[in-house]
């Protein structure tokens, strides 16, 4: 894996190839698992295929064994979605998705995503999005936060009722205040400044919480008004105050200057900028 990190991609597919021909089943299952990973990335679909055989289920005490059958059930569920083939990746990923505990997380998790894809792709948009709100609701501190988000928000822009369903949610997961609550705020002076609010969030959440201040500033600046471009900026703020570490706060430096160039105030965005 590391080498095809390194884009050493002939030297991993060698290296895999011959730790596929291991005594130690173990050794070999993973490598043809990993192989087909690589391959599926990479747009070879029928090399991976081809090590993804269709094979009856193990004995469920084999618990190694189980596991490497179900991440080649995954695997082939995503072929099917990358061969057009959604309908077909939709049953396999949602059969996945009925045996969490026999995953695991990562798997679990990409199962999920996976099926909303697939749904989404054979025209099953709401049921796609509920997929990933339920998703974001029991999974809040998923590697996949940042994937399910870009989604929801890419799909919803066309369809009044899902942009309304996605800023309910973000308002949870973010704990921000409410535009109309900002304006409130605003309308009693035009020099107050509003109060941000400091709500307690438990570790397990602060990930999507952090996620959820980003996206939702996406979402309001899609808006374009002086008061959600304002909301956004404060929301960024946020996200770099109250969760320094998190992987979008560099990120929020970059979407705090373009807000603030696009209103005008070049020489704040260049500002802002110099603290990346």
């Amino acid at each position: 894996h590391l080498l095809a990190a390194l884009d050493r991609r002939k030297e991993a597919n060698t290296l895999l190839e011959e730790l596929a021909g291991a005594e130690d089943d173990r050794i070999k299952s993973e490598a043809r698992l990993l192989h087909a990973f690589l391959l599926l990335e990479h747009g070879e679909f029928d090399a991976a295929s081809a090590l993804l055989p269709e094979m009856t289920a193990p004995d469920r005490k084999n618990r190694q064994a189980y596991q490497h059958y179900q991440h080649r059930r995954y695997l082939r569920a995503r072929l099917a979605l990358v061969r057009g083939q959604p309908a077909e990746a939709a049953s396999r990923f949602r059969e996945l998705s009925k045996s969490p505990e026999q995953l695991g997380s990562a798997v679990h998790h990409g199962t999920l995503v996976g099926l909303a894809d697939a749904l989404q792709a054979s025209g099953q948009s709401e049921e796609g999005f509920e997929v990933l709100i339920s998703f974001l609701d029991k999974h809040p501190r998923s590697q996949l936060l940042d994937g399910a988000l870009a989604r929801l928000l890419h799909w919803a822009q066309p369809n009044e009722t899902l942009k309304n369903r996605l800023e309910e949610k973000l308002l949870m997961w973010s704990r921000a205040p409410r535009l109309a609550e900002f304006n409130q705020d605003t309308a009693t002076s035009e020099t107050a400044e509003p109060a941000q609010p400091q709500t307690f969030v438990p570790d397990a959440e602060a990930q999507r919480v952090g996620y959820a201040l980003y996206y939702y500033s996406l979402f309001l600046t899609g808006k374009n008004g002086v008061d959600s471009n304002a909301l956004a900026e404060l929301l960024l703020e946020r996200l770099r105050s109250e969760h320094p570490d998190h992987p979008l706060a560099p990120a929020s430096f970059l979407e705090t200057a373009r807000v603030q160039n696009a209103t005008d105030r070049r020489e704040e965005a260049i500002a802002t900028l110099t603290r990346l």
